[in-house]
């Protein structure tokens, strides 16, 4: 969830009103892309000793975070 908040333009969150909005825009995009796995987080899922479910929400947070910031520069 933090790579996906870091992918956030800084006017998404200049009022409280805005961050709000923007930071639950990227939460229920980050638990989207975490529970559909887009093509490589799902192969990924599977390495040894608890990579992969790290490797996995690593991912996911780079699906939402640019899917979000991309969202944020052409909205405002």
């Amino acid at each position: 969830m933090a790579l996906t908040l870091l992918c956030l333009p800084h006017a998404c969150t200049a009022t409280t009103t805005r961050a709000v909005v923007w930071i639950g825009a990227a939460f229920i995009l980050f638990r989207l892309a975490d529970i559909i796995k887009p093509p490589p987080a799902h192969r990924l899922q599977s390495l040894h000793a608890g990579a992969g479910i790290l490797v996995d929400d690593l991912l996911a947070g780079l699906y939402a975070g640019v899917l979000t910031g991309a969202a944020g520069w052409l909205l405002l």
